[in-house]
């Protein structure tokens, strides 16, 4: 079994927190555990304007993750205006707010971040895509994984379903007896995992110094918009004195000595995972392995395993029709394995059976392929001959013509893959202090389960 070592180093206004994760970091190194710090840009250039070399080499030695820009809360929620703006302009918002943030987590630490999270559950599908498109590897505070909670890939990023396999480290109280209720929550964990999958040791530093978050106090404030700026958050009231902290800080030299110390569990990091996971630039398909994939989705509308690749239902339909709308392409020629996104509005769906001609299904695998070209994406609906389609229809009818030939009739069936009625689809949510009273995020939940299409199990090679 492998075990991370994970902390969302996230609190910019409290001087304090600068000497706790430095601390942290140094307790890491003595017993020869890399740890993850998951770092909000917003802290990296506090200890920047507060000349904390010192803290930033100690956490460089280490793992940067990168955690937004301000935590997803300034100027706006981000799932907030990512719901207002809809995928494209809010997928414009995000890049422009989030691209800055990368680069100075870069730039301080000298390190390109391995890996993200969102803050708590304020994120959007378009933070998954845009932090994609500026290079981070993997999504591992995911929503998303397989059902046994093993990485995934989902629109295009490797996932990871961190609630479920989190051990907190961190303190409830200045006078919690944290060693033991860390290693018995631990070994708890240990045996339901019957030896196999992750742990992952989790904290939060700026709990080592006070039992309230940091701004927690000024949270009715920032909904009624006298907190607008991320330097008007302040430092908790009541922070734990020095003894206190120096014996949570000793408490927790224990905990990592004990994990450090056992032979049942190998330290890993999540630059690791990247690279278990890693799968090459450009794949390509022969007809036999397409007419396989074409009979497993038939079948199952599901992602599909051919050998060592793992298909989602999206790729399929991409290899579909890149195949069906070039008729006159040579046997032998290979197939691209293109990487869509699903569907970025409701997709749409036939309502009783139809007879498809086979003019009317060419123009569809035309559009289809030419719509993944244009936009990166399957269309929601395509129009073919007076007869509209939704992307399920058309892989139903793209698969038949891989396998027989020709399509027979089209029978109505779901729009979104089996995977979309699992758990973590269906336990979707967006949870945050910073969403207003009220908030329902219809269209963030939608798209979610809309990218459903892009799911995939993930192989790993360690």
């Amino acid at each position: 079994m492998r075990v991370f070592f994970a902390y969302d180093n996230e609190d910019w206004v409290t001087p304090q927190s600068d000497d706790i994760v430095k601390r942290l970091a140094e307790l890491h190194a003595k017993h020869g555990v890399i740890g993850s710090f998951y770092t909000v840009a917003e802290r990296a250039r506090a200890l920047r304007r507060r000349g904390r070399r010192d803290v930033i080499e100690a956490l460089a030695r280490h793992e940067i993750a990168y955690h937004n820009d301000t935590h997803g809360h300034f100027p706006r929620a981000q799932g907030v205006y990512c719901e207002e703006l809809g995928w494209e302009a809010g997928l414009a918002e995000l890049l422009r707010i989030e691209a800055r943030g990368v680069q100075d987590v870069a730039a301080i630490f000298g390190q390109f971040p391995v890996t993200w999270c969102q803050g708590e559950c304020n994120w959007a599908p378009q933070a998954v895509h845009a932090l994609r498109q500026l290079g981070l590897a993997s999504w591992t505070g995911s929503l998303y994984g397989t059902p046994e909670g093993m990485p995934a890939w989902y629109m295009g990023q490797l996932c990871v379903r961190r609630a479920m396999h989190v051990v907190a480290v961190q303190p409830e109280s200045a006078e919690e007896p944290l060693f033991e209720r860390f290693t018995r929550d631990f070994q708890r964990r240990v045996e339901e995992k019957s030896g196999e999958g992750f742990i992952y040791v989790f904290g939060h530093p700026c709990r080592w110094g006070a039992e309230t978050w940091w701004g927690q106090e000024q949270w009715a404030d920032y909904h009624a918009g006298k907190v607008t700026e991320p330097w008007q958050l302040e430092p908790p009231s009541r922070p734990y004195t020095r003894a206190q902290i120096e014996r949570l800080l000793e408490e927790t030299d224990r905990c990592l000595g004990w994990v450090a110390a056992r032979r049942d569990l190998t330290p890993t990091t999540y630059a690791e995972l990247n690279a278990a996971c890693a799968e090459p630039s450009m794949t390509w398909l022969t007809a036999t392995e397409l007419t396989r994939a074409a009979s497993e989705v038939r079948e199952r509308f599901s992602c599909v395993t051919l050998d060592d690749m793992t298909l989602s239902p999206a790729d399929v339909l991409a290899a579909l029709a890149w195949r069906l709308s070039r008729p006159d392409a040579a046997p032998a020629q290979p197939i691209p394995v293109r990487r869509p996104l699903g569907p970025l509005s409701e997709p749409h769906a036939l309502i009783e059976a139809t007879a498809v001609p086979a003019t009317t299904a060419a123009a569809a695998f035309r559009q289809v392929d030419e719509a993944i070209e244009r936009t990166g994406a399957l269309p929601a609906k395509v129009s073919a001959n007076g007869l509209d389609l939704g992307p399920a229809d058309v892989l139903g009818m793209a698969a038949q013509v891989m396998i027989a030939g020709e399509s027979g009739p089209l029978v109505p069936g779901p729009a979104l893959p089996e995977i979309a009625s699992a758990q973590c689809f269906q336990e979707t949510h967006f949870n945050s202090w910073s969403y207003p009273e009220g908030f329902e995020p219809r269209f963030l939940t939608e798209l979610a389960r809309w990218q459903s299409w892009t799911f995939r199990p993930a192989r790993m090679r360690w």
